[in-house]
């Protein structure tokens, strides 16, 4: 990273990552804003991870600054507590790549958040994927159809269990 790249206005600070993200997952979900020159990829002793991406163009690094929730957001509980964003992120991607995966950790509960770039990308994953299994190398839940139509707003939720 070089500083005429801060002062050109193409670099952006990306915190609060978990620990075991890869430089290469952070590229792909910034390059949808432009090409990504660098990631620089920082995960000191004592957490959180954090990065900074630098793009060619500063346009670029400024659509990607921008906060952009998309509102078709699904809430996700009964996680397995080994559950990471990118096993839920590779459960969704049965039926479409959703925007944003995480999984929180509070209270002896996993919860999953899912955020999608349309409705129509939400619904097919609702409908999709209800009824279906979510494993990952350590345990495995089963998803409830009841469960997965419960309004929040603009939001839904689902529970696996």
């Amino acid at each position: 990273m070089s500083r005429s790249a801060a002062d050109r206005g193409c670099l952006v600070y990306v915190g609060n990552l978990p620990d075991d993200i890869r430089e290469r997952e952070i590229e792909d979900l910034f390059a949808k804003y432009g090409r990504v020159r660098q990631v620089d990829l920082k995960t000191p002793a004592r957490p959180p991870a954090f990065a900074f991406v630098e793009f060619e163009d500063g346009r670029d690094a400024q659509d990607a600054f921008r906060p952009r929730s998309t509102g078709f957001r699904v809430t996700v509980r009964g996680l397995p507590m080994s559950a990471s964003w990118q096993d839920l992120k590779d459960h969704f991607r049965k039926v479409c790549t959703p925007s944003y995966t995480n999984v929180i950790r509070e209270r002896g509960e996993a919860v999953g958040v899912v955020e999608f770039d349309n409705e129509e990308d939400m619904d097919r994953a609702i409908r999709k994927l209800d009824d279906t299994e979510f494993k990952n190398p350590f345990e495995k839940a089963s998803l409830w159809p009841a469960e997965w139509l419960v309004p929040m707003g603009a939001r839904r939720a689902c529970r696996l269990g």
